[in-house]
């Protein structure tokens, strides 16, 4: 973040700046160009408190810096980055609408999908020549079932993270318009990994 702090009066002691903003970036150190004697600490996480001139800074001067954060482990939950600057001294001032900067960064998180499936068996076949062994029996249903394991796994290899991510699927399950229904879903279970695996019959 590069910032310019100006003193249009008198020489104003005491001169700081504060920067408040979110607990998902973390400071990381201040650079200047030139040594104005400006010095930067965390008062909090979230809370920076930046020396300028110390003592003093003189009148009718300029100071440039830059402010250093480290954004990697933004969560992706919001589409904007706040930051909240504000400059105060010692001396008393008459306008201070210009001493505070209200910052709004908008994000884009940048992601790498992919999703991979696997089904158990790989094929199966139905009809009455086939051998009842292979069958189950559904409770409410006239006919009878073979079980058919679908797993599938989503993969986001970043660099961002992809919160409330949904995966949709669809598989289909009549042979015609007006048939019935081949499919019953069992069971399913999701893991820790974000794998999903599902029993049907």
């Amino acid at each position: 973040m590069n910032l310019t702090i100006s003193n249009a009066g008198d020489d104003a002691y005491d001169t700081n700046i504060y920067f408040h903003f979110s607990r998902e970036v973390s400071y990381i150190n201040f650079w200047q160009k030139e040594e104005k004697g400006i010095s930067c600490g965390l008062v909090d996480l979230d809370f920076l408190k930046c020396s300028v001139g110390f003592p003093f800074m003189r009148a009718q001067t300029k100071y440039h810096f830059a402010v250093i954060f480290d954004t990697s482990q933004l969560s992706g939950k919001n589409d904007t980055l706040q930051f909240l600057v504000q400059a105060k001294s010692a001396n008393p001032e008459h306008n201070l609408s210009d001493n505070t900067l209200d910052l709004s960064i908008p994000l884009v998180h940048e992601t790498d999908t992919t999703i991979t499936g696997v089904v158990t068996p790989s094929s199966f076949v139905y009809g009455n020549y086939i051998d009842a062994s292979r069958f189950v029996q559904l409770e409410d249903m006239e006919c009878n079932f073979q079980p058919l394991n679908l797993t599938f796994q989503a993969i986001n290899k970043g660099p961002s993270r992809l919160p409330g991510s949904t995966v949709d699927i669809r598989i289909p399950n009549r042979l015609v318009g007006s048939g019935a229904d081949m499919f019953h879903m069992i069971e399913t279970q999701v893991d820790a990994n974000s794998s999903l695996s599902s029993l049907f019959s």
